[in-house]
């Protein structure tokens, strides 16, 4: 019976809606709000405590219908600042993770040959090219140690597989994108 007089009433509230009789809908939508409230109070009523300590339980907050509820808003998560080990570098994991052809989009052929030499700098590999010792050589984290003869002789003894591969992806994205 409580189920068809509210079906009755919604039916009723969202026609005075649709018409524009605010007033019949707000009568409507506050006749909905009292028979929510009595059908929750008759289920307390029914589920009432067996025992003292049941009845000292805090009761579970039953929200009122017209009641909107709030949702959470997802915070912001800020772009991480370069710490100073990775700031030095183009790409800085390319000596422990296989770096995607993907990453390389956007760099200009210069940023491309650094972040190449820049794995071999790693391993102390001096350079003949002007351009690239300066600037491994402005580099706090670089120690040349290796001429570059002895080096390229065993390089693939000095490199591990990932950093093989990485310079493999980039020279062939270099070749690609700039040409020989």
């Amino acid at each position: 019976m409580r189920k068809a007089l509210r079906g009755t009433l919604c039916a009723f509230a969202l026609a005075c809606i649709l018409c524009g009789c605010s007033t019949i809908a707000l009568l409507a939508e506050e006749q909905l709000g009292e028979s929510a409230k009595q059908e929750t109070a008759l289920a307390q009523e029914k589920s009432a405590p067996a025992s003292a300590a049941e009845a000292q339980a805090t009761p579970i907050p039953v929200p009122d219908q017209a009641t909107p509820v709030a949702t959470a808003t997802p915070a912001p998560t800020a772009t991480p600042e370069p710490t100073p080990e990775t700031a030095y570098y183009v790409l800085p994991e390319s000596g422990i993770r296989r770096i995607d052809v993907s990453e390389l989009y956007g760099l200009s052929a210069w940023e491309c040959c650094v972040a190449r030499n820049e794995i071999y700098a790693r391993h102390g590999r001096i350079f003949r090219d002007a351009e690239l010792a300066a600037y491994f050589d402005s580099m706090p984290w670089y120690t040349p140690q290796v001429d570059p003869d002895t080096f390229d002789a065993n390089a693939s003894e000095r490199l591990s597989k990932i950093e093989l591969d990485n310079v493999q992806t980039i020279l062939q994205y270099e070749l690609d994108t700039f040409g020989d």
